[in-house]
C-alpha cells in the first residue's frame, strides 16, 4: 500500500513534469514565432523608411520645379512690362505716338 501510494505520487509528479515540459516547448515555439514576426516587422520598417526617403526626394524635386516655373513666369512678366515701358517712353519722347527707329516692338497679347 505504501508502495502504491508512493508510485501514485511519483506518477503524478512525472505527469506534472511532462505537462511542464510541454508548456515550456509551447512557450519556446511561440517565442520563435514572435521572433519571426519581429524580423518581418523590422524588414517592413526598413522598406517603409526607404520609400519615405524616395517620397521626400520626389516632393523636394516637385517643389523645386514649381518654384522654378514661378520664377520664370515672374521674369517673363517683368520682361513684358519692361518692354511695354520702353515702348511708352519712346512714344512719349517722339510725341507723335509712333515708335522711333530701333525701339522694341510691343509685346504680343497673352504672352
Amino acid at each position: 500500500m505504501v508502495f502504491s501510494r508512493r508510485l501514485a505520487r511519483l506518477t503524478k509528479v512525472v505527469q506534472q513534469l511532462n505537462s511542464l515540459v510541454s508548456d515550456v516547448e509551447r512557450v519556446v515555439d511561440e517565442q520563435g514565432r514572435l521572433l519571426d514576426m519581429c524580423r518581418e516587422l523590422e524588414s517592413d520598417l526598413r522598406e517603409l523608411r526607404t520609400d519615405l526617403r524616395a517620397f521626400r526626394a520626389e516632393v523636394a524635386r516637385d517643389a523645386a520645379d514649381a518654384a522654378q516655373k514661378v520664377v520664370i513666369q515672374v521674369q517673363q512678366g517683368f520682361n513684358d512690362s519692361l518692354r511695354d515701358l520702353t515702348v511708352r517712353v519712346d512714344r512719349l519722347e517722339r510725341g507723335d505716338g509712333t515708335p522711333r527707329r530701333g525701339a522694341l516692338p510691343p509685346a504680343a497679347p497673352g504672352g
